[in-house]
């Protein structure tokens, strides 16, 4: 079936007519080219299909093709908006008699709400993290912050020759590894606990 030039031309106002109020910026799925693009491969589909030619008159024709639009543009917002994965809301199972829920609509950017999702930037590491968290300690801080995070040999020697596992180190272990006074090491390392309490708020 081809479709006459002035027909396609009304067809494709209709088609504007219909996805404009649902054009959203910030949803790359609801651009105002991808929509109008989803209801012309769905007027490919109904062509193929041969529903068109079930039409016998203009307005029977384009209130049908009216009806399939608006729904197909429905289930895209359903789809792209709506959805279970972005509300947490069931669509109900056709039949069902589930009262009807108002969807909620999520958007990352919205800046209307309270509560913002955060940013991951896939540079953040956590040798950044700890890299930064150094600049925040004392000399004496770092030493000890080191010897926590990876022991010296020495500490691992010590804990062997104890016949200690060398995942549960001391911190006995890990002061002498330095030749630090093992009060010493516990006060630095209560200190650099607090730092970090507050580094990381």
């Amino acid at each position: 079936m081809e479709l006459p030039k002035d027909v396609y031309n009304e067809i494709e106002r209709l088609i504007g007519s219909i996805v404009a109020p649902y054009v959203d910026p910030s949803n790359p799925a609801l651009h105002f080219d991808e929509l109008m693009a989803e209801c012309k491969a769905k007027l490919a589909r109904l062509i193929h299909d041969g529903k068109l030619t079930r039409c016998p008159t203009r307005a029977k024709f384009f209130a049908y093709l009216k009806t399939a639009f608006k729904n197909h543009v429905r289930s895209l917002i359903q789809k792209h908006v709506f959805c279970f994965k972005r509300s947490g809301i069931k669509p109900p199972e056709k039949g069902a008699l589930n009262p009807p829920l108002k969807p909620i609509r999520l958007s990352l950017d919205d800046p209307d709400a309270a509560i913002q999702v955060g940013y991951w930037d896939n540079q953040d590491r956590p040798e950044d993290l700890l890299a930064d968290f150094e600049q925040t300690l004392l000399e004496a801080e770092r030493l000890v912050l080191h010897q926590i995070v990876e022991p010296n040999e020495m500490s691992m020697r010590l804990a062997e020759a104890r016949r200690t596992a060398v995942s549960r180190i001391s911190t006995r272990h890990l002061a002498s590894g330095i030749g630090m006074p093992h009060q010493a090491f516990s006060e630095i390392a209560s200190r650099i606990r607090a730092k970090c309490r507050k580094f990381i708020r």
